[in-house]
């Protein structure tokens, strides 16, 4: 990746550093790439696009879909020292890491929750997707006393954002059969773009999931992407119900070897 520089710069250069950071890929990037892709092929978003990009067993691959890198903590280092988080992150923006330019030192609680509300509205501004904001003690000596749990850090939280909803058609209810001979609906919906991505089906968990929210073929529904990544079906919007909707049952037959479907007491 051409952003992570081959050679540190700066005046302040350790003997060793382990720098940790995300590799992303911009919005710009996704919509080149996927123009670029067979459409059998089409990434569904920029996570999984980028994923996908650094498991490609060719090098060059990975090297020419654009993948970005953000720098956001020092793993490991020997011959210098830090204090705490905002210092780590001025160093390696010295050492030539990209390090996201929205950063922010807040003094008191009030400016954090000012500052998670900001980037509410105007993460829709950014170049790429997030889906919340991470939010740290800087001081580490009081990391290494909160400690973690185990592999989350007590001195971190991810404050996330509710996912943007959006209204369509449950136009089917079709089955799945898994690998252990499970069935699981999903959903047909009419094409809606959430996002910038067209959502036109979702998984729907089980049969007791379908009755728990009465959803009902012809539906229109709120639709949601989880995590903004996971297609959702979230609930029915009632007052849209004309009478001629039709409620859900499994099939009674398996659809690939037609044998009766059998259902577990207790379970969903």
């Amino acid at each position: 990746m051409r952003v992570i520089p081959q050679r540190l710069r700066g005046e302040q250069i350790p003997d060793r550093v382990e720098v940790r950071g995300e590799i992303y890929m911009s919005t710009r990037s996704f919509e080149k790439l996927n123009e670029e892709m067979k459409d059998s092929r089409l990434f569904a978003n920029p996570r999984n696009a980028a994923a996908g990009s650094l498991r490609q067993k060719d090098s060059r691959i990975t090297a020419s879909r654009h993948l970005d890198f953000f720098g956001y903590q020092i793993g490991y280092m020997q011959g210098m020292d830090f204090t705490n988080q905002w210092e780590a992150l001025q160093l390696i923006r010295e050492w030539g890491f990209p390090v996201n330019p929205h950063i922010h030192l807040a003094r008191t609680l009030d400016e954090v929750m000012d500052y998670c509300k900001k980037w509410e509205q105007e993460r829709f501004n950014l170049p790429y997707e997030i889906d919340g904001v991470v939010i740290k003690i800087s001081d580490l000596a009081q990391q290494q006393e909160l400690g973690t749990v185990a592999r989350d850090p007590r001195w971190a939280i991810a404050f996330k954002y509710p996912p943007t909803q959006v209204a369509t058609q449950l136009l089917d209810i079709r089955v799945n059969i898994g690998r252990t001979g499970s069935v699981n609906p999903w959903a047909v919906l009419e094409p809606v773009n959430i996002r910038g991505v067209t959502v036109a089906r979702a998984a729907l968990h089980n049969e007791g999931d379908v009755q728990r929210k009465d959803l009902r073929v012809g539906d229109w529904v709120l639709v949601q992407r989880a995590g903004e990544v996971i297609p959702q079906v979230v609930k029915p919007i009632v007052e849209r119900r004309t009478g001629k909707e039709q409620v859900y049952h499994l099939p009674e037959r398996c659809p690939l070897c037609d044998t009766p479907i059998i259902r577990i007491p207790d379970q969903a």
